[in-house]
């Protein structure tokens, strides 16, 4: 591990140090250190190979953010996530001061929301204005202090909050590269495939209603999606699928022509991997529900 700093703190500055129990351990997201820094110029860690993403916000002024040999600012309103396994930096700017919150997270959930808050590379992510990030780190340092038993699950809490936030962030800015016109062709497409799902139709057919190589336009739709083209389509058609199972008798057969299958038994291998059940077993299990009773998610 490498670990090379200057603190230049403030009167104000706090840290809380916390070691996850078991408890903590098993859920999406434990906090293993979280604080709020009033940082002079001076200010600099040099850091790699810890295991866990450093979670940054700033409330004032302005630091500095060093990761993958790229260079990055951090004014207000901006967070960023680092992985402290790789090799980074975060300081103060040169005669400014650098208001900020930080948490140290681990968990399972991480790897899951990282390629979505970079579904490209990794940048800071502007909050937007009157954003719920500065609230949210007050509640999660307020909950580390008093360090009370249910602390694993506020603060769980708290950091599903604060990624979801930032991926919803990251999801609602153009993919890097990405111009205006393609995004466009895009969202028609897109709309195209809800509504015309049952329509044959291949990735070359898609790349060139947008003009682009399938390379290309499978990079832009992942981007956008979290999913391929394949995997769009089929949940479009599965979706379709289940609601026909619910409120028909329509054979097996007849229900996957309507939603774009050609082969019954491709249908149903679809099926019980979306779902865990075959298309019968779906029925089934809405038609044996009592009534408004919900069936068990897939």
């Amino acid at each position: 591990m490498l670990l090379e700093y200057e603190m230049d703190l403030a009167e104000g500055s706090s840290s809380f140090i916390l070691t996850p129990g078991a408890l903590a351990r098993a859920l999406s997201f434990c906090v293993y250190e979280c604080g709020f820094f009033d940082a002079g110029d001076r200010y600099y860690t040099l850091r790699s190979g810890l295991d866990n993403h450093l979670l940054l916000y700033t409330l004032e002024g302005q630091g500095m953010v060093q990761i993958h040999e790229k260079c990055f600012s951090l004014p207000p309103g901006e967070a960023m996530l680092i992985n402290c396994m790789s090799v980074h930096t975060y300081a103060c700017l040169p005669g400014k001061r650098w208001k900020f919150f930080w948490c140290h997270v681990g968990g399972s959930g991480v790897p899951v929301f990282e390629p979505l808050i970079y579904p490209g590379a990794v940048r800071p992510i502007f909050a937007g204005p009157d954003n719920p990030m500065p609230v949210l780190f007050r509640e999660l340092l307020e909950a580390a202090e008093r360090s009370s038993p249910d602390f694993p699950l506020t603060s769980n809490r708290i950091l599903t909050d604060m990624l979801t936030f930032l991926a919803s962030q990251s999801a609602a800015e153009p993919p890097p590269g990405a111009a205006s016109q393609h995004l466009r062709a895009l969202d028609a497409l897109l709309n195209r495939l809800q509504t015309h799902f049952a329509q044959p139709i291949t990735l070359d057919e898609m790349a060139r209603q947008l003009h682009l190589s399938k390379y290309h336009f499978a990079r832009l739709f992942k981007q956008y999606t979290h999913m391929s083209p394949h995997e769009y389509l089929t949940n479009c058609r599965i979706n379709a699928a289940k609601q026909l199972l619910r409120g028909s008798d329509e054979p097996l057969r007849q229900i996957g022509e309507r939603v774009g299958f050609s082969d019954v038994n491709n249908f149903i291998r679809c099926f019980r991997r979306q779902t865990g059940l075959s298309p019968t077993q779906y029925r089934k299990g809405w038609r044996n529900l009592p009534q408004g009773q919900a069936m068990k998610p897939e």
